[in-house]
């Protein structure tokens, strides 16, 4: 990997967590039927072309919530 390859994975990293915490505040407070990918989009002020970037559709979205938090319970 180059020198800045390592700092590139990090900020791809950084953002899909944003967007993730984005997702996960949204699936409690309005549930993840109600969701929609530009809702998530909105509440972490990106567009939803970025937000597809990071994931193909609202079920790969979902799941890569659930497994994040599952590593977190698992982690605890």
């Amino acid at each position: 990997m180059s020198s800045t390859g390592w700092l590139r994975a990090e900020r791809a990293s950084l953002a899909a967590e944003q967007l993730l915490d984005a997702a996960g505040e949204l699936f409690a407070r309005d549930g993840v039927a109600a969701v929609s990918m530009a809702d998530v989009a909105d509440a972490a002020g990106c567009s939803r072309a970025t937000l597809y970037r990071y994931f193909d559709g609202k079920d790969a979205l979902r799941t890569a919530y659930v497994h994040r938090e599952a590593r977190r319970i698992g982690a605890e």
